[in-house]
């Protein structure tokens, strides 16, 4: 079920001051004036979205912008302030307050920026679907710099429970059609090359599901280290000057749960490094961006995991990633207590009108 306009306002101001910064004082006023079945929208608190792109919503009658959503402190890709509600471990940011809001019921849909994985990231962690679109032309205004020193402009992107909508959101914000792409070309690491945190070959996990949908296999694409993104970055870049409409394919995961994959712990000295920041569990999530590539999300049955569908810059490499990530997520169950508690929502919330 989808929380009423009202149960949505109580559920977000039980969450002021956490996952929400502020909420539109006339969201009920300007309610009235959308159609029917509007979906609301939380934006990220960054002043680095085009405003033009966020009039595209403040104006379209069939979204309705309903939150201000907290994101990680100076940009963090580890939000300690906020906790992820399905690891119990410190949210993945920056766009960390707008996907807590999607599970909350809140938002049906959150709009975030991601400079080195800050949409896709905080989307695999918390098993739902988005669309990061850098290479569409969707670009935050101005420059940052990582804390590994890589100099990028952020893209802009989307985060949902389901494919649908959140492809319907890029398609607003870009003004394009993402519907009709031929099926891409698939690449993916080598076999053998890339071990998930759990110790499995992450190319054994990418060919499992290619043919549990039915997809020809992937072809081989040596990556020296697909979670290093100072590698990466010029890798995926020649890849996509070959072959403007290859995808990549990856299982990234579980994002931040065996420990933290930020880099600022490793800056310091001493044990404690290996303790809270050994394990790595971001891989081209953290690069697509800076890559200037697009990317989908595709949440699987295991926690915060899932499937990323990479492609180059353009129209029709997106059409092609999405048209992939429609087929992947066609033959994907994700657990039944994920779509009843978080997706469903079939515990409304109980206002207590005392005072």
């Amino acid at each position: 079920m989808t929380l009423s306009l009202e149960d949505r306002l109580v559920v977000a101001g039980r969450a002021l001051g956490r996952s929400v910064v502020a909420i539109n004082p006339h969201a009920r006023e300007e309610a009235s004036h959308k159609c029917e079945g509007f979906s609301c929208l939380g934006v990220k608190d960054d002043a680095g979205l085009p405003q033009e792109l966020l009039d595209r919503f403040l104006l379209s009658p069939d979204w309705l912008v309903l939150t201000v959503d907290h994101k990680a402190d100076l940009g963090r890709s580890v939000d300690t302030e906020l906790v992820n509600p399905l690891t119990y471990r410190a949210m993945t940011g920056s766009t960390s307050g707008g996907p807590i809001n999607v599970l909350k019921g809140v938002n049906d849909v959150c709009i975030g920026t991601d400079g080195g994985g800050s949409v896709l990231a905080p989307a695999l962690a918390t098993n739902l679907f988005a669309v990061m679109g850098k290479g569409l032309g969707l670009l935050t205004t101005g420059e940052g710099r990582s804390t590994d020193g890589l100099v990028f402009r952020g893209g802009v992107g989307f985060i949902r429970r389901g494919l649908g909508l959140v492809i319907s959101a890029a398609e607003l914000a870009c003004g394009e059609s993402l519907a009709g792409g031929a099926l891409p070309r698939v690449v993916a690491p080598v076999a053998g090359s890339t071990l998930l945190p759990g110790g499995e070959d992450m190319r054994k996990k990418v060919d499992g599901f290619l043919t549990e949908a039915g997809l020809p296999a992937a072809s081989d694409y040596a990556f020296s280290d697909v979670y290093d993104r100072k590698r990466t970055v010029p890798e995926l870049g020649a890849l996509w000057e070959r072959e403007p409409l290859a995808c990549v394919v990856t299982f990234e995961g579980p994002i931040d749960v065996l420990s933290a994959d930020e880099t600022i712990p490793r800056g310091f000295g001493g044990v404690a490094p290996d303790m809270v920041a050994h394990v790595r569990s971001k891989a081209v999530c953290k690069s697509v961006n800076m890559a200037g590539g697009s990317a989908v999300c595709v949440p699987t049955g295991e926690l915060a995991c899932g499937l990323l569908v990479s492609c180059g810059p353009g129209v029709e490499a997106a059409r092609g990633a999405v048209r992939l990530a429609h087929e992947l997520a066609a033959h994907i169950q994700l657990p039944e207590m994920l779509v009843s508690y978080f997706h469903d929502r079939q515990k409304p919330p109980r206002a207590l009108d005392l005072f």
